[in-house]
């Protein structure tokens, strides 16, 4: 996950703020959607599906 980190949580940040209230994600495995999963985890009313 070290790996291009900086710009791996900047632009899962940046998906993460696609998302509205009320919406579902499905989010694979990898490094990139960890992060994405942590930014999206921070937000209220989002389904997250792993």
């Amino acid at each position: 996950m070290m790996t291009n980190y900086t710009l791996k949580r900047r632009l899962a940040e940046f998906a993460a703020s696609l998302v509205n209230p009320g919406e579902s994600v499905f989010i694979e495995n990898g490094s990139s959607n960890a992060l994405l999963a942590r930014a999206l985890a921070e937000q209220k009313d989002v389904t997250i599906i792993t």
